[in-house]
């Protein structure tokens, strides 16, 4: 499961990477920004400047209990394959309690999303746009109605794999929880299947092949 997250958030990662809340020396990092998704293995932060980064959790290794949301501080050494392995995971200020967990439905209106504050889009929109043959307006849109950056982009190159009939609408929408992303890629057939041998997709096998090299 760790390889097969790996392997479908490489490609998408690795284009939109910008310097910004990481910073990288050699072959580790350290990065401060707000969890996306945490399934155990794989955890997705999205840094205070919009960059999204896949640190990946060793078995065994102690993490804190992670909610879609939480500021975190982490550092990570890059593995063999070129991932990010965590060697450590902060929580920074506080968890999400039951009443802030509402934000990860609706979370605050920044800068970017009110009049008079801001004349510029997000500076993601437009390569987020570009990539997936979108309106830079439609990924604004999203924005301000509370889902991450991280979140639109993930939705977008998962509806257009190929198998996938979901729109990526439909996609943003099924983010009800913190572990949203891990269950609609299992509902999907994008992970979880080697418990029964049978592969997902083409586009995602193919990936899964090219990490090998």
């Amino acid at each position: 499961m760790k390889k097969t997250l790996t392997s479908l958030l490489l490609v998408l990662l690795i284009a939109l990477m910008t310097v910004g809340s990481v910073s990288a020396q050699r072959n580790k990092i350290n990065l401060k920004g707000e969890v996306i998704s945490f399934d155990g293995s794989i955890l997705i932060v999205e840094s205070n400047k919009g960059e999204t980064v896949e640190i990946v959790i060793p078995e065994g290794f102690e993490v804190p209990e992670l909610v879609a949301g939480d500021s975190v501080l982490v550092k990570a050494e890059a593995g063999e394959g070129g991932e990010w392995i965590a060697e450590s995971v902060k929580l920074v200020g506080h968890q999400n309690t039951e009443e802030n967990q509402e934000t990860y439905e609706y979370r605050f209106t920044n800068a970017y999303c009110v009049d008079g504050k801001k004349e510029s889009n997000h500076p993601l929109a437009a390569k987020i746009a570009e990539r997936y043959g979108v309106d830079e307006e439609t990924v604004m849109t999203y924005y301000c109605q509370g889902y991450s950056i991280g979140e639109i982009m993930l939705a977008l190159k998962t509806s257009q794999m190929e198998g996938v009939e979901a729109s990526f609408e439909d996609i943003l929408a099924g983010l009800d929880g913190p572990d949203a992303w891990g269950q609609i890629w299992q509902d999907m057939g994008l992970i979880g299947w080697e418990k029964n041998e049978t592969p997902p997709p083409g586009q995602l096998k193919k990936m899964e092949t090219d990490g090998d090299d």
